[in-house]
């Protein structure tokens, strides 16, 4: 092996007065590749040679191979140790990537980031499912670079073995929420002038959710806009004063006492054979009321099992029969300052609108429910109608519902209005499409404290997925 490193440094003593310059760019390209292709392996042999050298450095003395080593050549202790523990790792477990390094086709900057993939993955993988993602790895890497492998690298599990890759990231999520609720604090200091200091510290979901809250309150982002005129001020500033108004509007119960519910009347216009303004009772008297069970996944991460009474949607619209050209049912919740004093702000622009295409709205899921745990809707919960799409997030049910209209045109729900970017018109939950500021992968469960995997469709893909066949889900969010 000496006599072979005493050819190449011979061989390259007499190529070292070649005149580069001189080459031509085909020339000079299959140099560079050539010799980086040599280098690799010069390095795939140097950190074979460290890793079998603890019997060097144990007769001189020295900490370990890599310490004698940068003393003998003058180098960097910290790197010569750093090559060491790779060479150790690829000869003791990573054979894959070392073979794959000796033959060029990993080099060594690859290698660190395979290995340092490997390395992290969770000890109750069977070794075979290991070997396996070191395998997929080195075959990604004739085709990657160390920047993209480590994206890759980190995701490798979904790839050779997705169930294991979801248990893992459960554990990983669950770790980080006990280590968040472990930490959670919150102190409030009178400043003896009026005013409190408040300090503290929250995990990054309630911050999400504070923070879409507080800047609600302070300037609607009104066509994307983010820097609204009729929100003076910076922005802390308005986030402080949205603080103070979003804990008056705490209570649901406390303003919803406001709310008359009889007499209501829903007014049913649009592209439909039997328009006009319809008296509630009148409206659901044809129907017979049904008990349904339904899952609820809310945008903001949380979920519960809600006992609904009500009637399919369907029903209302076969009575009421759509037109050839009618396409989507809009759904226009009750506007009154007087009756509803949260509409006097700006958090949104009223009156509250969601929609539907028309074979959502006809799908025996979608309920147009008037109770709840077997009882007469309560104001704060959306009476005296209100929309459910079970397979939706819950900012699609439409409350408090005084208009249904139907049109051949798609409408602008009121938060795809608000937030183009972080609110779509379909709001299918979907845990593989995220929220600009938080994941959707999991979700909480009112009552429980560890987080669950949320389900596409909400767990009702069976009934509802061929509704969207041919649909990117991601880009229609």
């Amino acid at each position: 092996m000496v006599a072979c490193a005493e050819r190449i440094g011979q061989e390259l003593a007499e190529i070292a007065v070649v005149p580069v310059e001189l080459m031509s760019s085909d020339e000079k390209a299959a140099a560079l590749v050539a010799v980086s292709a040599t280098a690799g392996q010069l390095e795939a042999l140097r950190l074979r040679l460290l890793a079998a050298s603890d019997d060097v450095a144990a007769e001189a003395g020295a900490r370990d191979a890599g310490a004698w080593l940068a003393h003998q050549v003058r180098g960097d202790r910290r790197e010569q140790q750093r090559d060491l523990r790779l060479g150790q790792a690829l000869a003791d477990r990573w054979q894959c990537v070392q073979a794959g390094l000796a033959d060029g086709a990993v080099n060594l900057a690859q290698a660190r980031v395979i290995t340092h993939a490997l390395d992290q993955l969770p000890d109750d993988v069977p070794a075979e499912q290991v070997a396996q993602a070191e395998r997929q790895l080195v075959e990604y890497a004739a085709d990657f670079g160390p920047r993209d492998l480590r994206v890759l690298g980190r995701r490798i599990l979904d790839v050779v073995a997705p169930d294991v890759a979801e248990a893992a990231e459960a554990r990983a999520l669950e770790d980080e929420e006990r280590r968040a609720a472990e930490t959670t604090v919150l102190t409030l200091t009178p400043c003896g002038d009026g005013t409190t200091r408040i300090s503290g510290r929250i995990p990054d979901a309630t911050a999400h959710r504070l923070a879409t809250y507080l800047d609600a309150f302070t300037s609607p982002r009104r066509g994307g806009a983010t820097n609204h005129p009729d929100a003076p001020g910076p922005l802390h500033r308005r986030r402080g004063e949205a603080f103070c108004a979003l804990l008056e509007h705490l209570d649901p119960k406390r303003y919803a006492g406001r709310l008359t519910t009889s007499p209501w009347t829903v007014k049913i216009d649009g592209l439909c054979n039997k328009p006009g303004d319809y008296h509630l009772e009148d409206l659901i008297k044809p129907y017979a009321l049904e008990d349904r069970v339904y899952r609820h996944r809310c945008v903001e991460r949380w979920s519960l099992v809600i006992p609904w009474v009500g009637f399919p949607l369907a029903s209302l619209l076969k009575t009421i029969g759509p037109t050839p050209s009618a396409k989507y049912v809009e759904f226009t919740t009750l506007y009154d300052t007087k009756q509803m004093p949260g509409q006097r702000t700006s958090v949104l622009q009223w009156p509250y609108v969601e929609a539907l295409r028309l074979d959502e709205a006809m799908h025996p899921l979608t309920l147009l429910a008037v109770g709840v745990y077997g009882e007469f809707l309560p104001n704060q919960n959306g009476a005296p109608m209100r929309l459910v799409i079970p397979w939706k997030y819950g900012f699609k049910g439409a409350k408090s519902i005084v208009r249904i209209r139907l049109t051949d045109r798609q409408p602008m729900n009121t938060w795809q209005q608000m937030a183009p970017d972080e609110y779509g018109f379909y709001a299918n939950v979907n845990p593989a499409k995220d929220h600009p500021r938080w994941s959707q992968a999991r979700e909480r469960r009112i009552g429980e404290f560890f987080m669950r995997p949320t389900l596409l469709f909400n767990g009702y893909g069976d009934q509802v997925a061929s509704l969207y066949t041919g649909l990117d889900l991601k880009k229609n969010y």
